[in-house]
């Protein structure tokens, strides 16, 4: 638990083979090229320089990385569907 961000959440993502062909994926979890060093990018691809430290991938910085780059800011960049009296200023 991180007492800076008051909570904490922990994910492991494998991907099947199958997804890997052309290695077209794209996103918070870096590419499948087998390439760390392009892992952190925008949305729109453009590759960033992953920080230099194992404190720095894991804290604050990948944090602010992951809030900058893939958090939804309104509803357009959302995928969730609302059901009725739902909406994504709600949550």
């Amino acid at each position: 638990k991180s007492n800076t961000f008051g909570c904490y959440i922990m994910v492991q993502v494998a991907l099947p083979g199958s997804f890997r062909t052309g290695q077209t994926l794209l996103g918070l979890l870096g590419t499948p090229n087998g390439n760390t060093d392009d892992d952190w990018m925008t949305p729109n691809g453009v590759v960033l320089e992953p920080p230099s430290s194992d404190l720095e991938r894991l804290f604050s910085t990948a944090y602010d990385y992951c809030r900058e780059n893939w958090c939804a800011q309104d509803s357009a960049d959302s995928l969730f569907t609302y059901g009725v009296g739902e909406s994504f200023d709600a949550i």
